[in-house]
């Protein structure tokens, strides 16, 4: 059924019609190369309007040892670069992903969560969820990549508060070795101009 929606949305986009984003989310629409959420775009945007964040606090587990650094110089393109390349809109993807929104009552940060998901083995993004508030405006975003082997299996998750900071964890485990775990936690502390505050509490 998400695969004729979709399909259907995009002739609607053909003709000029809807199928948009929610207007006022400042967000671009959704168009027949793009049918899905615009992660890269949105990162995109956001690393511009963090223009002025230069440092971080920042958290390193390695292995279960933590270390923690303020004012950690950082390049942000660089910084959300993984998030940006787990942007799923790809044309041979569209029949991939299964989408489904969730309405979020009683929680004035989030009104809807939208969620991209995918059992194919030959995806490393597996999952993909944007929490939005009342504007259609994203206020988290939480990815879920893995891939797995005869010899390997490896998972990262990401999760990207707007104009906040992230998180990102990687988990490796190699046969016959034991597993390695690394997870970054980064607070901006900068200004950061007009932004939109993330929920401490999310789905």
């Amino acid at each position: 059924m998400t695969r004729y929606f979709l399909i259907l949305c995009i002739s609607v986009l053909l003709s000029g019609a809807g199928c948009r984003q929610s207007a006022g989310s400042g967000l671009p629409p959704l168009t027949a190369t793009k049918p899905f959420f615009d992660l890269r775009g949105y990162i995109q945007s956001q690393i511009r309007t963090l223009a002025n964040v230069k440092t971080v606090d920042k958290k390193v587990n390695v292995n279960g040892k933590t270390e923690q650094k303020s004012g950690v110089a950082i390049d942000l393109e660089k910084e959300l670069s993984l998030f940006a390349q787990s942007d799923i809109n790809r044309p041979a993807w569209l029949d991939k992903y299964h989408a489904d929104t969730t309405v979020v009552e009683n929680d004035p940060a989030v009104a809807r969560v939208i969620r991209y998901r995918t059992d194919n083995e030959q995806l490393k993004t597996k999952e993909l969820k944007i929490f939005m508030d009342r504007h259609g405006a994203p206020v988290e975003i939480r990815i879920v990549n893995a891939d797995q082997s005869m010899f390997s299996d490896w998972r990262q998750d990401l999760m990207y508060k707007a104009g906040l900071g992230y998180h990102i964890s990687n988990r490796q485990k190699f046969i016959f070795l034991s597993p390695s775990m690394v997870a970054i936690d980064a607070s901006f502390i900068s200004g950061s101009g007009d932004i939109t505050p993330a929920p401490s509490n999310t789905l």
